[in-house]
Protein backbone atom coordinates (compact mmCIF):
# COMPACT_ATOMS: atom_id res chain seq x y z
CA UNK A 1 0.00 0.00 0.00
CA UNK A 2 1.40 3.40 -1.34
CA UNK A 3 0.75 6.21 1.10
CA UNK A 4 -1.52 9.19 -0.11
CA UNK A 5 0.26 11.92 -1.93
CA UNK A 6 -0.13 15.67 -1.94
CA UNK A 7 0.80 17.50 -4.81
CA UNK A 8 4.70 17.95 -4.99
CA UNK A 9 5.14 14.92 -2.81
CA UNK A 10 7.46 11.77 -3.65
CA UNK A 11 7.47 8.09 -3.08
CA UNK A 12 10.17 5.71 -3.01
CA UNK A 13 8.76 2.20 -3.94
CA UNK A 14 11.29 -0.72 -4.00
CA UNK A 15 10.64 -3.65 -6.14
CA UNK A 16 12.51 -6.88 -7.12
CA UNK A 17 11.62 -8.57 -9.91
CA UNK A 18 13.49 -11.80 -11.73
CA UNK A 19 13.36 -13.66 -14.71
CA UNK A 20 11.98 -11.89 -17.71
CA UNK A 21 8.24 -11.82 -16.81
CA UNK A 22 6.82 -8.25 -15.82
CA UNK A 23 8.22 -5.68 -18.62
CA UNK A 24 6.83 -2.51 -16.04
CA UNK A 25 5.67 -1.63 -13.14
CA UNK A 26 1.93 -0.24 -12.82
CA UNK A 27 1.29 2.06 -9.99
CA UNK A 28 -2.96 2.41 -9.73
CA UNK A 29 -4.79 4.99 -7.65
CA UNK A 30 -7.31 7.74 -7.40
CA UNK A 31 -6.81 11.59 -7.71
CA UNK A 32 -7.75 13.88 -5.25
CA UNK A 33 -11.47 14.74 -7.20
CA UNK A 34 -11.98 10.83 -6.76
CA UNK A 35 -10.77 9.93 -10.57
CA UNK A 36 -9.07 6.63 -10.73
CA UNK A 37 -5.44 7.06 -12.65
CA UNK A 38 -3.00 4.06 -13.68
CA UNK A 39 0.34 4.60 -14.61
CA UNK A 40 2.60 2.17 -16.13
CA UNK A 41 6.62 2.48 -15.58
CA UNK A 42 8.45 0.62 -17.74
CA UNK A 43 11.19 -1.57 -16.38
CA UNK A 44 14.86 -1.95 -17.36
CA UNK A 45 17.22 -4.29 -16.42
CA UNK A 46 20.36 -3.11 -14.07
CA UNK A 47 23.29 -4.48 -12.31
CA UNK A 48 23.81 -1.25 -10.04
CA UNK A 49 24.95 -1.80 -6.72
CA UNK A 50 23.16 0.87 -5.16
CA UNK A 51 20.09 -0.32 -5.89
CA UNK A 52 20.75 -3.60 -4.57
CA UNK A 53 22.08 -2.00 -1.20
CA UNK A 54 18.85 -0.12 -0.83
CA UNK A 55 16.49 -3.18 -1.76
CA UNK A 56 18.61 -5.12 0.90
CA UNK A 57 18.47 -2.65 3.39
CA UNK A 58 14.34 -2.38 3.03
CA UNK A 59 14.70 -5.87 3.18
CA UNK A 60 16.13 -6.09 6.41
CA UNK A 61 14.28 -3.64 8.23
CA UNK A 62 11.20 -4.66 7.16
CA UNK A 63 12.01 -8.48 8.28
CA UNK A 64 13.42 -6.65 11.65
CA UNK A 65 9.52 -5.67 11.69
CA UNK A 66 8.29 -8.35 11.59
CA UNK A 67 8.54 -9.55 15.24
CA UNK A 68 9.50 -13.12 14.07
CA UNK A 69 12.52 -14.64 15.45
CA UNK A 70 12.77 -16.60 12.35
CA UNK A 71 12.66 -13.21 10.44
CA UNK A 72 15.16 -11.69 12.96
CA UNK A 73 18.04 -14.43 12.20
CA UNK A 74 16.78 -13.92 8.85
CA UNK A 75 18.08 -10.30 8.27
CA UNK A 76 20.66 -10.67 10.27
CA UNK A 77 22.40 -13.38 8.11
CA UNK A 78 20.69 -10.45 5.29
CA UNK A 79 23.06 -8.09 6.79
CA UNK A 80 26.09 -10.18 7.18
CA UNK A 81 25.81 -11.61 3.65
CA UNK A 82 25.65 -8.21 2.54
CA UNK A 83 28.00 -6.36 4.94
CA UNK A 84 25.44 -3.97 6.27
CA UNK A 85 25.22 -2.65 9.83
CA UNK A 86 21.91 -3.98 11.23
CA UNK A 87 20.18 -4.52 14.72
CA UNK A 88 21.80 -7.43 15.86
CA UNK A 89 24.78 -6.92 13.66
CA UNK A 90 28.44 -5.81 14.58
CA UNK A 91 31.56 -5.76 12.51
CA UNK A 92 35.04 -5.47 13.99
CA UNK A 93 37.84 -4.27 12.12
CA UNK A 94 41.10 -5.12 12.33
CA UNK A 95 44.47 -4.26 10.69
CA UNK A 96 47.13 -6.28 11.40
CA UNK A 97 49.33 -3.80 10.14
CA UNK A 98 48.53 -1.22 12.28
CA UNK A 99 51.26 -1.33 15.42
CA UNK A 100 50.45 0.68 18.51
CA UNK A 101 52.84 1.18 21.32
CA UNK A 102 52.20 -1.21 24.58
CA UNK A 103 52.63 1.24 27.46
CA UNK A 104 55.72 0.94 29.77
CA UNK A 105 54.42 2.26 32.78
CA UNK A 106 51.31 1.54 34.71
CA UNK A 107 48.72 4.35 35.87
CA UNK A 108 47.31 4.26 39.30
CA UNK A 109 44.20 6.04 40.13
CA UNK A 110 43.79 7.11 43.71
CA UNK A 111 40.66 4.76 43.53
CA UNK A 112 42.76 1.97 42.35
CA UNK A 113 45.19 2.34 45.01
CA UNK A 114 42.72 2.95 48.15
CA UNK A 115 41.50 -0.87 46.76
CA UNK A 116 45.02 -1.97 46.77
CA UNK A 117 45.72 -0.73 50.49
CA UNK A 118 42.41 -2.12 52.05
CA UNK A 119 42.88 -5.45 50.48
CA UNK A 120 46.39 -5.58 52.32
CA UNK A 121 44.89 -4.76 55.29
CA UNK A 122 42.24 -7.58 55.03
CA UNK A 123 44.46 -10.45 54.36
Amino acid sequence: MVPSLLAGSTVTLLARAAGNGAEQFVVCGQTSSGAKQRISIPLEATDSPALKTLWVKSRIARLQRSGNEDDRNASVALACEHNILARGVFFVAWDEDEKVGVASRWLYQAAQAALADQDQHVR
